[in-house]
């Protein structure tokens, strides 16, 4: 690895792109923990600049970047490893800052554009003028930023066509836009005898120049992505366990050797994860006493149905890595991911008992007694022996009234995980000696 100090204008000087790999999360920092801390910085340094202090750069981490191979016309790009989160937000906090320098008419709007877009010969310029080209469910947000040049544009779009209802996507681009150039615009216009709306503007400008840095490591040959990935974080955004699964996964699929016709790893992305990173799977939901996100407590279930034994959710990402690597359960990436949607698809259904599916009664009834951890057994009921029509019903009521005459005569629910998962066990094997038997035949 190879470290080099930059600043945030330095970051972005030139004709070049940072890629965001994507099986990386979305863009997920609120002004409340990261975004507020950020602008605190700024402000202060450049201040100190209008107070004509003396200033010393000020290091806001680090970014892990590996260059990717370019042939031709195509813009020297970077794959981000870790630091996805700090650049994405200085990429918006130029964005605001070019705006509010527009609508002051000042040249700043120009030179900022530099470090917003890529111009010049290039082979896509619809993908390659963007300075960072998020993950899929991003781009659209990136995209409407870079290009719409004003905030009014920006809110009107996210009225319309950018709205979580109509994308599935939380905004939080459009939501750290809209904080950055608030705080600009206010900074700006602040009134001083010392310093006019043009000062200011210039002095924020080299602020970001000289006096807020990061370290950009560059990884070589020997450096090991996934290992970087997992062990490093960025301002206290703990990596969520579907965070970890989704890179691990991935990751394979980029090394896995692929036929003419097989899928790429984006389009199995679009095909098979992309729903995780949407909306519905990033909403928390009550297990026992806490409140966790949908799709790590879908991987939980699966996985621990998958293995008929419990699965601690912190150790969720570990147990699962061990799960495919000494197992192998799966001949190749396309068959994992083609499992895990289907028990999705399952799982998504006891999750939302309003919507008419062969299981809204019985998801409905595990509401109300707050009976969850029955779902591995469900999951194996539907998912694996896909019990379907008066087979399904039967199966359910049995389970149904099982639960119901224990809740009525005050009976305890301590140790449902384990009685399901035992249950999964036993079925399992009779599958299995089924199956047995019909080879014999």
């Amino acid at each position: 690895m190879k470290p080099f100090s930059r600043s945030v204008i330095e970051l972005f000087d030139g004709t070049k792109r940072y890629v965001i790999p994507m099986f990386q999360r979305q863009y997920v920092w609120r002004e409340e923990k990261q975004l507020s801390r950020l602008w605190s910085d700024l402000q202060a340094k450049t201040t100190q600049r209008l107070d004509r202090k003396t200033t010393s750069p000020h290091f806001l981490g680090a970014i892990v970047i590996a260059n990717l191979p370019t042939y031709g016309r195509q813009v020297q790009a970077y794959d981000v490893i870790d630091g996805q989160q700090r650049l994405t937000t200085f990429q918006i906090l130029l964005t605001a800052f070019r705006d509010v320098a527009k609508s002051h008419n000042s040249e700043f709007a120009d030179e900022l554009n530099k470090y917003i877009v890529n111009v010049g010969i290039m082979d896509d310029k619809t993908v390659e003028r963007y300075k960072v080209w998020p993950t899929q469910v991003d781009r659209l947000q990136m995209k409407t930023l870079v290009d719409s040049g004003s905030l009014n544009t920006v809110t009107e779009l996210e009225q319309t066509s950018l709205g979580r209802q109509r994308t599935g996507v939380e905004p939080f681009m459009i939501v750290a836009y809209k904080y950055f150039h608030q705080q600009i615009a206010v900074f700006v216009a602040t009134d001083s005898a010392d310093s006019t709306h043009d000062d200011r503007i210039e002095t924020l400008f080299h602020t970001l120049k000289h006096d807020l840095a990061l370290v950009s490591i560059e990884l070589e040959g020997g450096d090991d992505p996934q290992v970087i990935f997992e062990t490093l974080n960025g301002f206290n955004e703990p990596l969520l366990p579907t965070d970890l699964l989704r890179n691990f996964a991935f990751q394979r699929a980029y090394r896995e050797k692929r036929g003419e016709d097989d899928k790429t790893p984006d389009e199995l992305y679009n095909e098979y994860w992309l729903p995780f990173d949407q909306h519905f799977w990033k909403r928390d939901e009550k297990q026992g006493r806490l409140k966790r996100p949908r799709a790590d407590i879908f991987f939980q279930h699966f996985l621990a149905m998958k293995q008929a034994t419990d699965v601690n959710v912190a150790r969720l990402y570990h147990d699962y890595k061990i799960w495919i690597e000494t197992e192998a359960p799966y001949p190749r990436i396309v068959d994992e991911l083609k499992d895990l949607a289907k028990f999705a698809r399952v799982f998504k259904k006891l999750l939302t008992p309003d919507e008419p599916s062969e299981l809204s009664a019985f998801a409905g009834m595990l509401n109300a007694f707050d009976v969850k951890t029955i779902s591995p057994l469900i999951l194996f009921l539907c998912g694996e022996v896909e019990l379907e029509g008066d087979a399904l019903a039967q199966a359910l009521t049995i389970l149904e009234s099982f639960l119901i005459r224990r809740a009525v005569c005050c009976l305890t629910t301590k140790n449902y995980n384990r009685l399901f998962l035992q249950l999964v066990e036993i079925l399992r094997g009779k599958e299995i000696g089924r199956a047995s038997c019909r080879e014999r035949v």
